[in-house]
C-alpha cells in the first residue's frame, strides 16, 4: 500500500540532473516522486490517464514527450511508475524507511522486476552534436532556447508544422527578425495573434531573449533532454559526432528568420 507521507530531501533541488530540467519536466518529476500512489521503493502501478487527471498534463504529451525526456531516471513499464535510484531521494534514511523500501519491492510483480532490471541497467549514449554554427537553423535555435514550448499558451511543441516563429513588434509595425523581438508560438496562437498588440493579445509579459546559435549548440552538447526534442520534432536531423553535422536533406529545411 502506498504511503499516505512523503518527505524529500531538500537536496533535491541542488541534484545536477534536476536542475538540468524545465520547469514543466521538474514539476512532473516531483509529481511522480510524491504522489499518493508512490510506495517507498519508488515502482507502482498507476495508469497514464490518472497521472492526466491529477497533474493536467495531457495524456498524449505524457507518453510521447514528458516520459521520453524523464527517461532514464522513469521508466513506464506495462503501466508501472519506476523511479530510478528512489531510495536517495527520502529525506528520512532509518532503518524503517529500508525496511519499507524492502517490503514494497517484494510487492512488485517478477514480471516487472525483471523488465526493470533489463530497462534500468540499458541507458543509451546520448549522441553529442558538434556542429558548425551555420548549420543549425536559427528556427531550431529558437526552439531550443525556448525549451520547446509556446511562449503564449504553453502548448509543447512536438512537429514542426505544429510551432511558428513570432514577432513580438510585427514586422509590418517596424520589428525586426533578432531574437530579442522573436519567440516560439504555437500556431494557434501565432493565427490568432497576426499583427495584434502583444499587451492587447495577452495578459502576460512577453519578452524575446538575447541568445546565439552557438549557445543553442552548446546546450544541444550538455543536456540529452534537449538533443532529444530536437530529435523528435526533426527526425530526419543527423545528430552526429561529425563536423557535417547535418544530412543533406537537413540542410535544405535551413531558412533564414525572415523566410518563417
Amino acid at each position: 500500500m502506498a504511503s499516505t507521507m512523503r518527505s524529500l530531501d531538500t537536496r533535491f533541488w541542488s541534484d545536477v540532473w534536476v536542475r538540468k530540467l524545465n520547469a514543466l519536466d521538474r514539476y512532473m518529476f516531483l509529481y511522480f516522486l510524491t504522489n499518493q500512489h508512490s510506495t517507498w521503493c519508488g515502482v507502482y502501478e498507476i495508469d497514464l490517464s490518472m497521472v492526466a487527471f491529477e497533474s493536467g498534463i495531457d495524456e498524449y504529451d505524457l507518453k510521447k514527450v514528458i516520459l521520453p525526456r524523464l527517461s532514464p531516471k522513469i521508466l513506464y513499464v506495462d503501466g508501472w511508475i519506476y523511479i530510478a535510484n528512489f531510495e536517495k531521494y527520502h529525506a528520512n534514511r532509518s532503518e524503517k524507511t529500508k525496511k519499507g523500501i524492502d517490503v514494497a519491492w517484494e510487492a512488485v510483480p517478477e514480471r516487472i522486476r525483471l523488465k526493470i532490471k533489463e530497462l534500468g541497467n540499458y541507458i543509451p549514449e546520448v549522441e553529442k552534436i558538434n556542429l558548425p554554427s551555420q548549420n543549425l537553423p536559427r528556427r531550431y535555435a529558437l526552439l531550443i532556447r525556448d525549451r520547446f514550448i509556446c511562449r503564449y499558451c504553453d502548448k509543447i511543441i512536438t512537429i514542426d508544422s505544429d510551432y511558428e516563429v513570432d514577432h513580438i513588434i510585427p514586422v509590418s509595425k517596424g520589428g525586426n527578425d533578432g531574437y530579442e523581438n522573436t519567440v516560439v508560438s504555437c500556431r494557434n496562437c501565432n493565427q490568432k495573434k497576426g499583427d495584434t498588440d502583444i499587451k492587447l493579445f495577452t495578459m502576460r509579459k512577453i519578452i524575446g531573449k538575447p541568445y546565439h546559435i552557438e549557445k543553442a549548440i552548446k546546450e544541444l552538447q550538455e543536456d540529452e533532454n534537449m538533443a532529444k526534442m530536437l530529435k523528435q520534432v526533426y527526425p530526419s536531423y543527423s545528430i552526429v559526432n561529425n563536423q557535417r553535422g547535418v544530412s543533406p536533406s537537413s540542410l535544405s529545411s535551413a531558412s533564414s528568420l525572415s523566410s518563417l
